[in-house]
């Protein structure tokens, strides 16, 4: 009688171990991994579920394209994403919880308005309450670094946890799209490296960097934008961090838009419309003082696939931090 002729390894992408669990439990071709249901696999197999995630993740990258169920994909989607408060109820209320990794998230509106401070309420919110790191790219000198020391002493930190906290931020400026697109791959190529444990990537502002460029109506300009688009979210989705970028506003039919046009739209996973408010002040003059009404600010959802477009809400960025 001839000996049984080995059934052949399933995929270099999957260990020997690995391979005969599955060849035991009638598993003898890669495309049964890729398609069966991963928990109904690890039931079956005993094997830990996030291991059959893992191989089935590293025999799709190996072997294309194949079918498997959106269940599958939402569960993958999902399971490593976290939500950054953006230190006020209000706000994170409005954003569905607050600003969600894997995502960029847009503030636009006029001069003065609250988007850069609003920016430093999110950062400050999560140096405080975790040790992961945040990356700010100042394309206008905007960030006051003597603000951001006074929040964080406000908060009760001690000096030695106001310094470690501050060592967090890495700052960095890029005045023009060569510059920022520089820096974009710069930082996702430093991102490899697990112990750069960053959460938090600010862009302020999107909107200065392409002017010079793009006032000339360029089609290079357009295309180094879209570059720009391209690198922040192959960064947020494949690092895990959440993406906050400021944008100027423009009036459009006395209606207030983001400016970069509809080549830049789309790029957006979530828009807020930031403005001062003074609503707040009209309803209660005896409860709020004169020099509050600076501080008060009114965020409109403009876009948005877990909210209703034109809600809104009060908050007061100052207050709150």
């Amino acid at each position: 009688m001839e000996p049984v002729a080995e059934t052949p390894h399933l995929s270099p992408m999957i260990s020997e171990d690995f391979d005969r669990i599955l060849k035991k439990h009638g598993i003898n071709h890669f495309l049964q991994v890729i398609e069966e249901d991963p928990e109904m696999l690890a039931k079956r197999t005993h094997i830990p579920y996030k291991e059959v995630l893992t191989a089935r993740n590293r025999l799709l990258e190996k072997h294309g394209s194949a079918s498997f169920t959106g269940r599958t994909m939402c569960e993958e989607a999902t399971a490593n994403i976290a939500i950054l408060s953006t230190g006020n109820l209000e706000l994170d209320s409005l954003l569905d919880g607050g600003v969600y990794t894997g995502e960029l998230t847009e503030f636009f509106g006029g001069p003065g308005s609250g988007k850069t401070q609003l920016c430093l309420s999110v950062a400050i919110a999560l140096l405080k309450n975790t040790e992961q790191q945040v990356v700010w790219i100042d394309t206008g000198a905007s960030l006051d670094a003597g603000r951001l020391q006074e929040v964080l002493q406000a908060l009760g930190l001690d000096p030695v946890a106001l310094h470690k906290a501050c060592k967090r931020i890495k700052y960095l400026t890029a005045f023009d799209l060569h510059e920022l697109i520089k820096s974009l791959h710069i930082l996702k190529s430093d991102l490899r490296d697990p112990s750069f444990n960053v959460k938090l990537l600010v862009v302020d502002s999107i909107a200065a960097v392409p002017s010079p460029v793009l006032s000339l109506q360029s089609s290079d300009g357009v295309g180094l934008m879209m570059e720009v688009a391209s690198l922040l979210h192959s960064i947020a989705k494949e690092t895990g961090l959440a993406g906050i970028l400021t944008n100027n506003m423009v009036s459009h039919d006395h209606n207030p838009q983001p400016s970069l046009g509809n080549s830049w739209s789309h790029v957006p996973n979530t828009r807020l419309y930031i403005q001062r408010s003074t609503l707040e002040f009209e309803k209660h003059p005896t409860t709020i003082h004169q020099h509050e009404i600076e501080s008060i600010h009114k965020a409109t959802l403009v876009k948005s696939c877990r909210q209703a477009i034109g809600k809104s809400a009060q908050f007061d960025i100052l207050c709150k931090m």
